[in-house]
């Protein structure tokens, strides 16, 4: 599996009822614990200080397309616009380094 990072930020639908907007973000967490559980959501973050609703975070899936298709299975994701960026191995990653030694 490649890992990606991401960078999104939601703009949900002006005039959006209360309620849908709950029921969204129910959705959008409960498909976000599903796809921890799957190993394809790794971490996800809040950048400090970012105005609205935005979100970064680590994604393994098998390509680009994949992640994509991964994506496209988030609630909120026709109101997303995401940024993705793959990432490849690092010599001095500390978890590699550790894996290593062991």
């Amino acid at each position: 599996m490649i890992e990606f990072l991401t960078q999104a930020t939601v703009s949900p639908p002006a005039g959006i009822a209360a309620d849908e907007l709950d029921d969204l973000r129910r959705r959008e967490a409960a498909r976000a614990a599903e796809l921890a559980e799957e190993g394809r959501l790794v971490r996800a973050w809040r950048p400090h200080g970012a105005a609205g609703w935005a979100n970064v975070c680590l994604w393994r899936a098998a390509d680009e397309q994949d992640l994509w298709r991964t994506l496209a299975t988030l609630p909120f994701f026709p109101h997303m616009t995401v940024e993705v960026r793959q990432l490849d191995p690092h010599p001095n990653d500390p978890r590699s380094q550790a894996k290593r030694a062991d």
